[in-house]
């Protein structure tokens, strides 16, 4: 068929111009010495010291799964090892049920920088939502502008 024909030989003519194995090389080069992973939820892997005659051995299996690539280590991946030594890892987690001390001490090691948030207040939110030139309620605005809907906001500060 002339379709399959086209694809075909649209593929073979972006083979040509691209090396892949460069781009892949390239790509690891990039990952290794400029990469950054950001963990989010850490606080679920959290072992919770209220709760410490329980103690969950999956949690604590995943923290010691990570800690290894936190620490820096060679990590197989479908386009060729990586070395993580070089690699900034970021973490976040609420902490509602359990504290960053729960983790293993050699995981809270590799985060030593630790901020912790209070709640936003009402006008806090009210800033947010209104002051930046690119606000969520003017994204939204705009948005639905393209849809031919416009959308006015009356915000009264509280």
């Amino acid at each position: 068929k002339v379709k399959d024909a086209k694809e075909a030989l649209k593929t073979e003519a972006s083979e040509k111009l691209l090396d892949m194995e460069a781009v892949k090389t390239e790509a690891r080069e990039r990952a290794q010495n400029g990469g950054i992973i950001f963990i989010d939820e850490i606080d679920k892997i959290a072992v919770n010291s209220s709760q410490s005659h329980r103690s969950d051995p999956s949690k604590e299996g995943v923290q010691r799964d990570l800690l290894p690539i936190v620490e820096g280590s060679d990590v197989n991946t479908k386009y060729g090892s990586i070395k993580t030594d070089h690699i900034l890892f970021i973490s976040a987690g609420a902490f509602h049920l359990s504290k960053p001390s729960d983790l293993i001490p050699e995981l809270q090691g590799r985060f030593p920088l630790r901020v912790e948030l209070s709640s936003l207040t009402e006008e806090v939110l009210y800033q947010i939502l209104t002051q930046p030139k690119n606000s969520l309620l003017r994204q939204y605005q705009a948005l639905l502008k393209t849809e031919g809907v416009e959308l006015i906001l009356s915000l009264i500060h509280i």
